[in-house]
């Protein structure tokens, strides 16, 4: 076992964020959902139709990450991707009602991730 009593503070931080993320991750999943999914469905409510890479960026994520989570949030209807008006190489990503509909159940996840450390 590594001895953590000599990790750099940035060390600590980013362990500390990805044991964060996969609690997260194993309680949503019982929904459907990853913690990068809430973040972008979140993200993408606030801003209103919009590209990925632009979307992206408001994440501060790479697009390719960016495009995994927006994969599976089409997957299950939460959001659509449309051609972009004017730029015929990129599309336009807005939430569906059936995002809206997830995202306005946030109250029930935190009931869920309360026990998160549990």
């Amino acid at each position: 076992m590594p001895d953590v009593d000599v990790w750099t503070l940035s060390r600590l931080l980013s362990t500390a964020g990805r044991l964060v993320e996969q609690a997260w991750n194993a309680k949503l999943r019982g929904i459907g959902l990853s913690y990068a999914a809430v973040i972008a469905l979140d993200a993408l409510e606030a801003a209103g139709p919009i590209s990925p890479a632009d979307l992206a960026k408001i994440i501060r994520v790479q697009a390719q990450t960016m495009g995994t989570a927006l994969y599976r949030l089409e997957a299950n209807s939460y959001l659509r991707r449309e051609d972009h008006p004017s730029d015929r190489r990129s599309h336009i990503v807005t939430i569906t009602s059936n995002g809206l509909t997830i995202l306005n159940r946030r109250a029930s996840w935190k009931i869920l991730c309360s026990r998160i450390w549990n």
